[in-house]
């Protein structure tokens, strides 16, 4: 079995440049904005196929498409090499592609992906000075419809002008090509970064993290893989892991004009809805330093007692040790003290799955999950580990 991407096109509109190719059965495309250059080549391709190809155990031929760059094939086995170590399910493929080294780069300086999030606006602070421009993406996180993509745009750009940078607008139909293969986000997304990385080809991209060197898991942009996706003449850089939650939002406060277009949200593209996990530990966080009104303007009860309430699900328990360290460094006493009791009863609720798994093989579990009392937040998809 063979995946194979065929019929690459350049298509200069009006609203900007379609670069598109057939991989398999369906057409991935990219949108960027009159003005910008796209690399000619067949690298953005590369990052799209390659994980799902992977996935499926088929080869994978670009030799329909233009040259791949030489020093990124020459990368291939250290990528694939790393999936087939994280995740049993990945295979080792052959992959065929024409190749060239690396021609220029078609974007002057360096460049950083930016959602206007905690981790995207630390690493643009931090690194502000050796970037020139920011880069937005309608299709990775959410499909905006055009409407809702020019508010979130705009959300973005009042960021991007208080940091001093242009902002780059990128649409693409990634999303629905890795939800088609069944690829759960956090094993793609740092490949989908990729392939806009190498799409505008500037000397220098950078991809900001998620964890600290502590806290490092199989993901899909990881320090170990981002760097792997850069060519000859274009780099990506994996920023932020040296720093934790708190010490990111320390960081943030000090420019508190950030704080009103500060977005996390699970649910809305455009503003923070208040109520998903996300806005709820950020909430919290602000709130513990005495801001969250800035982010959440309007909002009324208990932060603290809101993010307790799920800091079971898998996504927000590996926060609850920077929230404490968050607390104690405010000297919020009596937030430590509800912290670390919700730490015991996820201690006390491990514990109880244990039991349930080693006595009735998870049947406690599953009925609680279609009670709706316990959320399934398993991706839907093939993810880093097995047992997902």
């Amino acid at each position: 079995m063979t995946l194979v991407v065929r019929n690459w096109c350049v298509d200069h509109q009006s609203n900007g440049t379609r670069v598109s190719a057939d991989v398999g059965d369906m057409n991935v495309w990219f949108r960027i904005p009159p003005g910008v250059a796209a690399a000619e080549t067949g690298d953005a391709f590369l990052a799209v196929a390659l994980i799902p190809a992977m996935a499926l155990g088929a080869g994978l031929d670009l030799t329909a498409l233009p040259p791949v760059s030489s020093e990124l094939l020459g990368r291939l086995g250290d990528i694939q090499d790393i999936w087939t170590s994280w995740n049993p399910l990945m295979h080792r493929i052959d992959v065929r592609a024409n190749q060239r080294p690396s021609s220029a780069v078609t974007m002057s300086g360096g460049a950083a992906f930016f959602s206007g999030g905690v981790d995207a606006l630390f690493t643009a602070l931090e690194r502000r000075a050796d970037l020139d421009r920011l880069v937005f993406i309608n299709g990775f996180d959410f499909n905006m419809s055009a409407d809702v993509f020019a508010d979130a745009r705009a959300r973005v750009a009042r960021q991007a002008a208080l940091l001093g940078m242009p902002l780059i607008a990128v649409e693409t139909n990634w999303i629905d090509f890795t939800r088609r293969h069944r690829i759960a986000r956090s094993t793609s997304f740092g490949s989908g970064l990729a392939s806009v990385a190498l799409l505008l080809a500037p000397e220098r991209m950078v991809i900001a993290s998620s964890n600290t060197y502590a806290r490092l898991a199989p993901a899909g942009s990881h320090p170990l893989l981002d760097p792997l996706w850069s060519t000859g003449a274009m780099q990506i850089e994996h920023h932020g892991c040296h720093a934790r939650r708190d010490e990111k939002l320390m960081t943030i406060l000090k420019h508190p004009e950030f704080l009103q277009d500060l977005w996390v949200c699970h649910h809305d593209p455009v503003k923070n809805c208040g109520a998903c996990p996300k806005c709820l530990r950020l909430r919290l966080s602000l709130w513990l330093f005495g801001k969250d009104r800035l982010a959440f303007p309007g909002t009324s009860g208990d932060p603290l007692g809101a993010w307790c309430r799920v800091a079971h699900y898998r996504s927000e328990r590996t926060f609850l040790a920077d929230l404490i360290w968050m607390a104690q460094d405010c000297g919020r006493d009596d937030a430590v003290r509800r912290l670390n009791a919700t730490a015991q009863r996820l201690r006390l609720r491990g514990l109880g799955h244990l039991a349930d798994a080693a006595l009735f093989g998870g049947a406690v579990s599953r009925f609680r999950r279609r009670a709706g009392e316990t959320p399934d937040l398993s991706p839907r998809g093939i993810g880093p580990y097995q047992e997902w």
